[in-house]
């Protein structure tokens, strides 16, 4: 899974292929099934554990370097976005 919660471009390939293979009533199809659950599962856990970590690897890198003085991007202010009105067709 990716940062807002969305599924990381190897899990969902590995997703489509594996509904792919269902539909297709292709031989060995049980096997990749499991193929795709642990690819799956191996990117959640994975993804899941080195969040924190570069995470806060990433937070004492922006406070040694604001500290030093250092103009970064991610200090530049954003400008407000326009409010859109969606209506209902």
């Amino acid at each position: 899974m990716t940062p807002g919660g969305a599924p990381s471009p190897r899990g969902l390939a590995s997703i489509v292929l594996g509904l792919l293979v269902l539909e297709e009533h292709v031989p060995g199809a049980g096997l990749l099934g499991r193929a795709v659950a642990v690819t799956v599962g191996l990117s959640v856990l994975l993804h899941g554990v080195s969040a924190v970590v570069l995470a806060d690897r990433y937070g004492r890198w922006i406070e040694r370097t604001t500290a030093r003085g250092t103009e970064l991007r991610e200090g530049t202010p954003v400008p407000e976005a326009a409010h859109r009105r969606v209506t209902a067709r």
